[in-house]
């Protein structure tokens, strides 16, 4: 056993040794020197490859690189070169230099390249230098090679300068040639404008821009697919061939200048549509059907040559089915989108709503002579019934089909069921695309009664759908809310209440932001209401005490209603203190009062105040906001605006907190308050309603004290408190103007007694809205000159669509009755009378001239 160990041992330490013997340093390998290193009469030098040599080094004069290959050509033969070349690999001891010197073979100088140019499109060119081998073009200090006597330069942008030399390996390089210094052509862009579709044999001229270059913006046309359907000449003008389907081309506008720059554009062939009856029926097989696009009208001022002014751009909604009839459009006035409704009424056409007390009411339309239009005339029904392909003639200017039937009002009845707003079509378009009728268009008759001055030439474009799921929105009454009953109840009572009060006083404050002076105010005026007595307290608050209580500033301007023996009287306080009757009425006074007359369904929203239940807050439903107007009533529009224009949603179209959505709250029996959020154009605020006193009330002593002449109702132009104010003598005075009784100044301006009472007395249909009246000029339609006019101002009241449209048919009718003919201008004609009625920021003027005689 012991000599077995010993056997074992001795292996165990041989084998440490050999591995130790293995982990130290071997001694590299040298690699063999290149053999048969050779210079040949090219100028070509090259060696024997060298067993594992995995690269070679090779230094010529000392200038020392590396390549793979067993080989190298010499460019420059004419100094002395000696050359070493070593091999080398990983793992191996470089090998020992092999070394050849080559003599200098310098057959001289290469001549200097001439005639270097360079041409339009960036080809530089020289003559051939003898005996040179390559050149050398020196663009920018950046040096190119190249056989040939030509070398093309890519980039022309940017500014360059450039020479040549010649080159030869026996021969030194040639002095380089004179630098050429050329002037870049600029960073040139080409675009191409013009249409995206052409119509199958018509033409569309196409223009092209080229930038950045300095004298050449010429570009050569040419198609670069689609040359079967289309040619285009040199000055860009696109012509179509006849094509029986859409087809496209695409055209390319290249610069003259620099032949790498152009520019494509992809249009469109459009093949002439096809107008089908199965098109027709699609549209013709249901009651329901709709329209939604734009009406535009461009408007040109008035002037030996129309000069073009701007286009104005009004949305347009409309849906129906046969019975029931939907438009949803911009209201000019005030901005906001507004909801009309129509119905066929036992036979008539009426525009449908339901007003405050959640009645829905009916109003019949009315044609330019005031007379109830029938349902049949009014177009407000799917006017593609009955027609046929033959009712259509292809239009190839419009590239649509124009209606040329028999029926010479369908054009105007298919527009008034598209469009809501006052449009006289001269005719009709059906727009197809895709194999089906799309839309319609139509052209309006020249319009001169839209602005003063001015001629608008209004056009309607809309899509068309038709079919079951078409939604035609009708105006629905509020329903009862059974949840609310209590709530609705204690409401009922308190309006109740608040109609039957005898007596109660109403602070009106008007928080207002103004566009012109970027600044709130804070204003408004006490009310005392009792039987027969409104008497208004103006004030202003700047200011607010150390509670924060407002500090009300009253102006002593007060002013109110009265009652009197035939109505009532609306009064005014003079500077002197004297009062003075401004307006009669022929009303029960109850009319100068709040009326209260709202339903409580049009409230949707109940807050019953946490600490006491008595106190409940109802918030209108919006569309219902202009229920403010009831909630007060002041003199003139300044005052009532703020209600009519209550609306739900901010001046973003936001829609704002319930707090200022209309709303009313109650307690002990009575409305409390009232709040509301407004906005008319220029202004915007918050108006806030307190009432108390219910029935206890007592005028202040200054009310007690008003007294004044009492005024009648005017019948007539002789009536004593109409004047007209004209300039005085001494117009630059602070007087200025003198005021005469119009009765007395209408013979003055008309020359004699017989025109002067013939004027129409707008009372009549007017009742005593009357403000005032001016002399004043005005241009007739059709006319480039003004004539002197009369100005009558009447402050009639808004309607519930945010208009005066009602009083404005009021005097029109009132003219048609009197035997005055309205001509293209929106103006009404009777002998030596001219009238136009003109709805101007929503008061009422009328103007009355001379009627000018046509040359």
């Amino acid at each position: 056993m012991k000599k077995k160990n010993v056997i074992l041992a001795i292996i165990a330490i041989t084998a440490l040794v050999f591995a130790f013997a293995a982990c130290g340093p071997e001694k590299s390998k040298t690699l063999a020197s290149p053999t048969n290193l050779a210079v040949f009469d090219d100028g070509l030098i090259s060696w024997d490859e060298v067993n594992n040599a995995e690269s070679y080094s090779v230094s010529l004069n000392g200038t020392v690189f590396t390549q793979k290959e067993t080989c190298y050509q010499l460019d420059d033969m004419t100094k002395e070169i000696t050359v070493k070349v070593v091999a080398q690999a990983e793992g191996y001891e470089k090998s020992p230099a092999a070394t050849v010197v080559m003599p200098a073979q310098n057959k001289g100088t290469l001549s200097v390249p001439a005639n270097v140019a360079i041409s339009y499109n960036g080809l530089i060119t020289w003559d051939a230098v003898e005996n040179a081998e390559k050149y050398v073009v020196t663009i920018n200090d950046e040096p190119f090679t190249t056989a040939e006597t030509s070398f093309l330069v890519e980039n022309l942008d940017d500014d360059f300068y450039f020479n040549v030399k010649a080159i030869a390996k026996k021969y030194t390089q040639s002095p380089a040639s004179s630098t050429v210094t050329v002037g870049g052509i600029g960073s040139i862009k080409v675009t191409i404008d013009g249409g995206n579709e052409i119509m199958s044999g018509k033409t569309l001229t196409l223009r092209a821009a080229v930038t950045g270059t300095y004298d050449d913006e010429t570009v050569t046309w040419s198609i670069t697919s689609g040359d079967e359907f289309a040619e285009i000449d040199g000055n860009g003008v696109l012509t179509a061939y006849e094509v029986s389907s859409d087809k496209s081309v695409t055209v390319r506008a290249t610069s003259n200048r620099n032949p790498a720059k152009y520019a494509e554009k992809t249009i469109a062939v459009v093949a002439k549509p096809a107008l089908t009856a199965e098109m027709l029926e699609e549209l013709s097989s249901s009651d329901k059907i709709a329209f939604e696009g734009y009406m535009s009208i461009d408007f040109y001022k008035f002037g030996k040559f129309e000069e073009f002014e701007k286009t104005v751009t009004y949305n347009v909604k409309t849906a129906m089915d046969g019975v029931n009839w939907y438009a949803r459009y911009v209201d000019g006035s005030t901005g906001l989108y507004t909801g009309l409704y129509c119905k066929n009424n036992d036979g008539y056409a009426s525009s449908v709503g339901v007003n405050f007390l959640n009645e829905e009411e009916y109003s019949p339309m009315l044609d330019n002579d005031g007379k109830e239009i029938p349902w049949t005339q009014s177009g407000l029904y799917n006017n593609f019934k009955n027609l046929t392909v033959g009712d259509f003639e292809f239009d190839s200017d419009e590239w649509k089909y124009k209606y040329v039937g028999n029926d010479a009002d369908l054009p105007q009845k298919m527009i008034a069921s598209a469009n809501p707003y006052d449009f006289v079509a001269s005719d009709l378009y059906l727009v197809i695309e895709e194999n089906e009728i799309v839309g319609i268009f139509s052209h309006g008759e020249p319009d001169f009664t839209i602005a003063a001055g001015y001629k608008g030439y209004p056009a309607l474009t809309v899509a068309v759908n038709a079919g079951d799921y078409v939604e035609v929105p009708t105006v629905a009454k509020y329903s009862h809310l059974p949840q609310y009953d209590e709530y609705y109840d204690m409401l009922k009572t308190a309006v109740s209440n608040m109609r039957s009060a005898e007596s109660y006083k109403l602070d009106f404050q008007n928080y207002q932001y103004s566009y012109y002076t970027q600044k709130v105010s804070i204003d408004g005026f006490v009310e005392y209401v009792t039987p027969d007595h409104c008497f208004f307290t103006p004030y202003d608050v700047n200011k607010a005490d150390e509670y924060g209580n407002l500090i009300y500033e009253y102006s002593g301007d007060d002013y109110g209603y009265k009652k009197t023996a035939e109505g009532y009287n609306s009064y005014y306080k003079e500077k002197e203190g004297k009062y003075v009757a401004s307006r009669a009425y022929n009303a029960d006074f109850s009319a100068a009062k709040p009326t209260f007359a709202f339903s409580e369904e049009i409230f949707r929203k109940i807050i019953v105040d946490p600490d006491d239940d008595s106190t409940v807050t109802f918030v209108v439903a919006p569309e219902m906001t202009a229920v403010a107007s009831t909630l007060f009533y002041g003199m003139g529009n300044d005052i009532n605006l703020y209600g009519l224009f209550a609306v739900s949603t901010d001046i973003f179209g936001n829609q704002i907190e319930d707090g200022y959505i209309t709303n009313v709250t109650i307690k002990d029996g009575y409305i409390s308050k009232a709040i509301f959020y407004y906005y008319f154009s220029y202004f915007y605020g918050i108006v806030e309603i307190n009432y108390s006193d219910f029935n206890t009330v007592t005028l202040p002593q200054e009310a007690q004290n008003v007294s004044f002449e009492t005024r009648s109702v005017p019948s007539s132009w002789t009536h004593p408190s109409l004047f007209i104010s004209v300039p005085g003598e001494d117009s630059s005075s602070t007087a200025g103007y003198i005021e005469i009784p119009i009765a007395e100044y209408f013979k003055t301006f008309f020359g004699d007694d017989e025109t002067a009472a013939a004027v129409p007395f707008f009372g009549k249909p007017l009742g005593d809205t009357f403000g005032f009246a001016l002399k004043d000029v005005h241009t007739p339609g059709g006319q480039q000159t003004s004539t002197m006019s009369i100005t009558f101002y009447y402050d009639v009241p808004l309607d519930l669509d945010y208009t005066i449209n009602s009083s404005i048919r009021k005097v029109e009718k009132y003219l048609d009755s009197l035997g005055y003919e309205k001509n293209a201008y929106g103006e009404y004609v009777k002998g030596d009378i001219s009238v136009v009625i003109r709805d101007v920021d929503l008061d009422l003027n009328i103007y009355v001239w001379k009627t000018v005689k046509q040359a």
